[in-house]
């Protein structure tokens, strides 16, 4: 395991033997501003770009930002890019915070155009979204 970035907001961890990348959210994302946010999840893409893992786990456990809808009309941009660097199976590791958890599967179910062979699910916790991916090729 490999830690690439580890700051107030988010902890990014790449598995290159089992081609995972980890965003582990914090909780101090209560405190982000929508700028912030953009700048980190710019630097996830480019992670993502850069290293090409197949799988991809966000852990939104802390997750307490509630992303605006030009924010998500922005990260949704992202996603293209991300999909053409080999992501087949993104987790996503929820949040008890109702709206933050909503405005990101908005995001992912409704707006984000995916390849047929990707795959999306939703779990409470991070052991279960790890063997799920970790059963996906």
């Amino acid at each position: 395991m490999k830690i690439l970035l580890d700051n107030r907001f988010i902890k990014i961890e790449y598995y290159s033997k089992d081609s995972l990348m980890k965003h582990i959210w914090k909780l101090e994302t209560k405190t982000i501003t929508d700028k912030e946010y953009r700048d980190i999840a710019g630097k996830r893409a480019d992670l993502l770009a850069h290293f090409g893992p197949k799988r991809w786990l966000i852990d939104m456990s802390y997750f307490e930002f509630v992303l605006d809808p030009k924010t998500q009309e922005w990260a949704n941009d992202l996603f293209p890019g991300i999909f053409a660097a080999g992501i087949r199976s993104i987790a996503f590791v929820v949040s008890p915070n109702l709206f933050s958890q909503i405005s990101v599967e908005e995001l992912m179910d409704i707006r984000v155009v995916r390849p047929p062979d990707s795959e999306v699910m939703y779990f409470g916790c991070d052991p279960d979204a790890t063997k799920w991916l970790m059963k996906n090729k």
